[in-house]
């Protein structure tokens, strides 16, 4: 559970940048890791653009687990 004042940053955000999932999911973040080298000019590009206009968010996880993921077949981290 997020601090209100972040919560209500990172629903704006989604807003902005997802609106239709914004609607339907509450805010949360994800993380997501294992990007192709090819693809990686982009990436940065668009963290640059986005960064520079969004404030810094400030965030502790108290645990963590480990689950497997039987569709894709393989383990996943969750920062909780």
């Amino acid at each position: 559970m997020f601090d209100p004042l972040q919560a209500d940053r990172i629903l704006e955000f989604q807003a902005k940048h997802e609106p239709q999932k914004a609607k339907l999911v509450p805010p949360h973040l994800r993380f997501v890791f294992g990007l192709k080298s090819l693809y990686r000019p982009v990436i940065v590009a668009l963290e640059n653009a986005v960064s520079r206009h969004t404030r810094a968010l400030l965030i502790s996880f108290d645990y963590h687990t480990i689950e497997f993921d039987p569709f894709e077949q393989k383990y996943k981290v969750f920062l909780l």
